[in-house]
């Protein structure tokens, strides 16, 4: 079960276990009576529950979340984080997430901060373990698209 992000970004849907991660089946959804449109909402809410609380570092322009060290990412997806959030940068919201545990933002009008996440993002892509992307995003009207440069 996944969803579209933007870019390469995907949303994939799992089971966190004790002992193991389960991804779910796209019929998974039909058995526990989770519609697709509710899907993202209570898995938002489960994530709220597990995840240590998120903290900011970093002194500007740009900044590192962390929240744990296996769903960072899915930070993407706490809407009402990056509403906060916006107010700390210059223009709207640029993120990379090039590992799981490693989410990285700046604003859109900030040249050293962009080039900053630009550079670290790339080299994490490349060379961490658990890779995602090492995309920009740019967080405009409640939605990720991927950040075009001017």
């Amino acid at each position: 079960m996944t969803e579209h992000l933007c870019g390469d970004l995907w949303i994939v849907y799992a089971i966190d276990r004790p002992e193991t991660v389960d991804t779910l089946a796209c019929d998974s959804e039909t058995i526990a009576g989770v519609s697709v449109g509710e899907l993202r909402a209570l898995a938002v809410e489960n994530l709220k529950r597990i995840l240590p609380e998120v903290e900011r570092h970093g002194d500007g322009p740009w900044y590192l979340l962390t929240a744990g060290a296996d769903y960072v990412a899915s930070l993407l997806l706490f809407d009402e984080l990056w509403n906060q959030l916006v107010e700390t940068v210059d223009g709207d919201v640029v993120a990379t997430v090039p590992t799981r545990d490693v989410l990285l933002y700046t604003g859109s009008h900030s040249v050293s901060g962009l080039s900053a996440i630009r550079e670290r993002s790339v080299a994490l892509a490349n060379s961490g373990p658990h890779s995602i992307s090492d995309s920009l995003i740019l967080r405009e009207s409640g939605r990720w698209t991927i950040f075009e440069a001017n």
